[in-house]
């Protein structure tokens, strides 16, 4: 049986993409959650400190702030769950019913945890969603490579970023899109191994269009682990000629939020 695991920085989008994965029967061995620091091992601090995290966002005021401005608009209760503090996104993927065996580790460096790269020596296959750059200790770890799944066309638009937005700004709801690719020493250049395109629907705010795409990227993985992948390119070679005219996300100026 195949054995994975999952690296991530818990966003509210990557919580859902998780939650359908055990939902639908696909249980990891680890998730390896990234965040500045560990929940102390002081039960009272450790109290307190989830407490935090139940009620705020784990990465400060920013996050909190965006948060709660999204839980305003968004209409679709089962991804509205999921934006809210860490410690209580947690709680909404009900790991305990779908997934018991499924352990949680929380590290502030995922390149430098042993533990972690130990871990997962022991899997096939490691999924990325979200997170930081992996260094080669970590992504060469699986039997199988480590795949990372990325809420846009790749080649278009490599690296993190507010891709909505930019999206929105420059006219380019027609180029959206997500995508399943290998990761490598690179960033965002591995080889493909699934993508969808997924042009803005009329009148379809960034947030449901955030959730669809990552709906769709939840199908691509679940084909993928079950050996059902078949790469498919969304355009035409004469469309991605002009495509690659279209900068990276790195050349954009703004606020990294994925």
């Amino acid at each position: 049986m195949l054995k994975f695991s999952i690296t991530t920085h818990f966003s509210a989008s990557n919580a859902l993409v998780i939650d359908g994965l055990v939902k639908r029967g696909m249980k990891p061995e680890f998730i390896i959650i990234q965040k500045s620091s560990a929940l102390s091992k002081n039960p009272l601090k450790k109290f307190v400190q989830s407490q935090f995290l139940r009620f705020t966002a784990c990465r400060g005021y920013s996050e909190w702030k965006a948060l709660r401005a999204s839980r305003r608009v968004i209409e679709d209760a089962d991804y509205k769950r999921f934006f809210v503090g860490m410690a209580k996104r947690l709680e909404e993927l009900n790991l305990k019913k779908y997934s018991p065996d499924t352990k949680v580790i929380f590290t502030p460096n995922v390149n430098q945890d042993e533990k972690v790269e130990g871990c997962l020596k022991t899997q096939d296959i490691l999924l990325v969603f979200g997170g930081k750059i992996l260094k080669a200790n970590i992504f060469e770890a699986p039997k199988s490579g480590t795949y990372n799944l990325h809420n846009t066309l790749l080649p278009l638009f490599q690296g993190m970023g507010a891709i909505y937005k930019i999206l929105e700004m420059y006219r380019l709801d027609n180029f959206n899109g997500i995508t399943l690719h290998r990761v490598d020493s690179g960033v965002d250049t591995g080889e493909k191994i699934a993508q969808r395109h997924l042009p803005r629907k009329i009148n379809e705010s960034l947030e449901s269009l955030n959730r669809r795409t990552f709906l769709n990227g939840l199908d691509l993985v679940f084909d993928f682990l079950h050996g059902q992948t078949r790469i498919q390119s969304p355009f035409k070679n004469e469309t991605a000629i002009r495509l690659k005219q279209i900068p990276k996300l790195s050349t954009f100026q703004h606020s990294s939020a994925r």
